[in-house]
């Protein structure tokens, strides 16, 4: 028999929407462990969404604070994931609506957990969905539960796969990829090359998809066919790709004259745009992805580093407090980051805007390949900066500057190899400038 414990945390009020929300532990006493699940009520109504997180025991769950106990770093992934996940729910509601329109549930459910909308009714059992969604709540990388990052992830391929299984109207069981046999397996690689060509041809969405997406695709496949293979006992495909590496060949980074101008922008003080540009500063000095920002600690500001777990990796980031870094901790060391850090989607649409009135203008050539050929255009740098690049403008100029591989994986928490492939974005016209050699102008007379 299981019981329940949660602390219902305080009711909310924005504008006319009222909500709560609160993070249950079910214990199941019979095997002492538990498992965590959101519960938001809103309208006399009340979502219920497992967070895929089980085996607690009793002794590892904070009831009255509604944390994970200790420093572990599982304690710590979870805690995070759950703050982020509070975060998000206080935003929806916190988000401003016409006069028609009001929060509900379905669609609060719909943005926070978009792989649960591909639900698969019981008789389903034994389709690959139906394992795959089995992939999604119990996948672990080395005993850790998976980011949230990774688990939309994970709900896109299954989209993908869902929207393969419409276009071919049959739907597939997991012994599909079976290969005890050389048809097995022959028939198995056939299956994987349709869902591939429905991907260049069609795509999901009724759009062809990119060369990168692709591989990203079924690399997550062939991620849950592993998972699949220890889960069943059966023997199934291996060796899936799309051929190459996923690189982000389009991608760029700031000069360091192009990061000063953005430091040096005057912006109207507290505004969306100055909170923004503050974050951008910190993150082109340390290289953190957006998910790290606000694991910060801005009280730490005389300090001359902190640690910083990242979420994505579980390594460990080591924040240098380098002095554009410590003045922008510094002015949140009392208020604590602000709100408008909370959308990865929203904050990179404000750095385009940014970005333009640092008058950041110069071209750059977006590649992308679809199908295997290259399909390249030139675009102002300001329209093509996102998070990311930050992390890339850290990488570059540091290396630049004569940083090793080793002292940058050290501060960012990436490995040597990962800065080298996806974040040395170097300059070719800084390379150029620091060789010494200049536009040869007409002899004068000559």
């Amino acid at each position: 028999m299981s019981t329940r414990k949660a602390h219902r945390r305080s009711r909310k009020t924005f504008g006319e929407h009222k909500y709560a929300v609160k993070i249950v532990y079910r214990r199941q006493s019979e095997f002492d462990r538990g498992a965590l699940a959101l519960h938001v009520t809103h309208a006399s109504k009340r979502l219920r969404v497992s967070l895929g997180y089980d085996r607690i025991a009793p002794n590892e769950w904070d009831e009255r604070r509604q944390r994970m106990a200790g420093r572990s770093l599982r304690a710590t992934t979870i805690n995070a994931e759950i703050d982020q996940l509070l975060e998000e729910v206080g935003a929806y509601f916190e988000r401003e609506r016409t006069a028609n329109q009001a929060p509900t549930l379905e669609e609060l459910k719909s943005e926070l957990f978009p792989e649960l909308d591909a639900t698969v009714p019981d008789a389903n059992a034994g389709s690959l969905v139906w394992y795959f969604k089995r992939f999604m709540d119990a996948h672990t990388v080395g005993g850790r539960p998976v980011s949230a990052n990774t688990r939309k992830s994970y709900g896109v391929v299954l989209r993908a796969w869902l929207a393969f299984e419409a276009h071919t109207r049959v739907q597939y069981r997991l012994q599909a990829f079976r290969s005890i046999s050389v048809k097995g397996s022959k028939d198995a690689k056939a299956l994987v090359t349709a869902f591939d060509r429905f991907l260049v041809e069609h795509g999901p969405n009724g759009t062809p998809v990119v060369d990168n997406t692709r591989r990203k695709y079924l690399k997550i496949l062939s991620t849950f066919l592993r998972w699949a293979e220890q889960e069943t006992g059966f023997l199934l495909l291996r060796g899936i790709n799309a051929g190459g590496e996923i690189i982000a060949r389009s991608s760029v980074a700031f000069t360091e004259s192009e990061r000063i101008a953005i430091e040096n922008l005057e912006l109207p003080k507290d505004s969306r745009l100055h909170h923004i540009r503050n974050a951008m500063v910190m993150a082109m000095y340390t290289g953190l992805r957006f998910s790290e920002w606000r694991r910060v600690n801005p009280t730490l500001w005389r300090e001359p580093s902190q640690p910083v777990t990242t979420p994505k990796t579980g390594r460990t980031a080591l924040v240098i407090h380098r002095e554009p870094v410590r003045r922008v901790l510094k002015e949140y060391a009392t208020s604590g980051w602000p709100g408008v850090l909370r959308h990865n989607s929203k904050v990179n649409d404000v750095m385009k805007d940014i970005a333009a009135k640092a008058g950041l203008n110069r071209l750059v050539a977006v590649t992308y390949a679809v199908d295997g050929q290259d399909r390249s255009e030139l675009q102002p740098l300001h329209s093509v900066v996102s998070t990311h690049t930050l992390c890339r403008t850290k990488a570059t100029l540091d290396l630049d500057a004569g940083a090793t591989l080793r002292d940058v994986s050290i501060e960012t928490g990436k490995d040597e190899e990962t800065i080298r492939k996806h974040y040395d974005r170097p300059n070719s016209a800084t390379h150029v400038q620091k060789l010494g050699v200049d536009r040869v102008e007409d002899e004068v007379g000559g």
